[in-house]
């Protein structure tokens, strides 16, 4: 499999007021393998945060399942439940170790408020893991306060090019995947006063091959 150089330096970060928009993103985990001839499963997120969702605009977030054993990974199906959620996925699949597949939710709110309880399972012949499920939606006269704006420069040396980026955000312990790209800038629309958010960039090829994170950097929101 062809492997990610990492990303350069992320160049800039701007806090402002009066912006617009919405994003979401997930905490990660790693369930590893036993040694020998078993297979694994390996997560990006355990859970999945739609966050300040305006009405009438669905929002989209990505799990990617990693084959992290030394069996083929058979992942068989993917349920999901809560108000609004629908999943998009290409299972059945067997994952040969090391290979992964991409599992899109899909949440569009029909009312303000939050959503709770909600939940994502997929099933495998390792584990079968449950994915937690929150969201909180407004209407669209209602914006948040403050917006964190990130530029990067794309790594070099690679075989395959970047087809898009994926921004992960972390406060609180807790890693979230706030929002992807197909440039190198984005501008997270859903930091919160008085927090503090640690983010980084990776990069993601067009077989879906994530590179190594880039260096991290530090939002200060007051």
């Amino acid at each position: 499999m062809k492997r990610w150089l990492p990303l350069l330096f992320l160049l800039g970060l701007v806090l402002g007021v009066h912006a617009q928009g919405h994003h979401r993103g997930e905490p990660a985990l790693r369930l590893s393998a036993a040694a020998g001839s078993t297979p694994g499963t390996q997560l990006s997120a355990t859970g999945i945060a739609f966050l300040n969702v305006i009405l009438g605009e669905a929002e989209v977030s990505k799990i990617a399942v990693t084959s992290s054993g030394t069996a083929p990974l058979h992942v068989t199906a993917a349920a999901i439940s809560g108000e609004g959620l629908s999943v998009s996925d290409s299972l059945p699949v067997t994952l040969q170790p090391g290979a992964s597949t991409v599992i899109s939710v899909t949440w569009d709110p029909t009312a303000p408020g939050t959503l709770v309880g909600a939940s994502l399972t997929i099933a495998t012949n390792a584990t079968s893991p449950k994915i937690l499920i929150y969201g909180s939606a407004f209407a669209p006269t209602s914006t948040p306060s403050y917006k964190v704006e990130l530029t990067w420069t794309p790594g070099t040396g690679s075989t395959d090019a970047a087809v898009s980026y994926d921004i992960y955000r972390q406060t609180g312990g807790v890693t979230t995947l706030v929002g992807t790209s197909k440039v190198a800038s984005y501008t997270d629309l859903t930091a919160q006063d008085g927090l503090t958010y640690l983010y980084w960039v990776t990069a993601v090829d067009a077989s879906g091959v994530q590179s190594s994170s880039s260096n991290s950097y530090t939002a200060v929101i007051p």
